[in-house]
């Protein structure tokens, strides 16, 4: 996935929030089914996207892409309400996993 540069910063506060449980973009509810349907969070580090197979990967990174291409947090929360179910849920899995690896990154970096 590649992020604009003017983006970056408003990646990085959406991840920021979303590290205090702030998840700014996604419905609640959403997040409980796609986390709740898959491994928890603390099993998702390392090997969770392994489990998908190339063609759902792709499907991941392209929403990712696609996501981040929205130039405003309103327009990306648009785009998250208008995709059908098993692409939002996809998206959602995604984006917990790059959260969660870059949060379980950072905190090997500080110890």
């Amino acid at each position: 996935m590649q992020v604009d540069p003017s983006q970056i910063e408003q990646v990085e506060y959406l991840f920021n929030q979303s590290a205090k449980g702030n998840h700014v973009l996604f419905d609640p509810d959403d997040i409980k089914i796609a986390l709740s349907s898959e491994k928890s969070l603390e099993k998702m580090k390392g090997d969770y996207l392994d489990t998908f197979d190339l063609k759902t990967l792709q499907k991941m990174r392209d929403l990712l892409d696609l996501l981040m291409r929205q130039s405003t947090v309103s327009e990306k929360k648009h785009f998250i309400k208008t995709l059908p179910y098993d692409s939002k849920q996809l998206l959602i899995k995604a984006y917990f996993n790059i959260l969660d690896n870059t949060l379980f990154q950072n905190k090997e970096h500080i110890q």
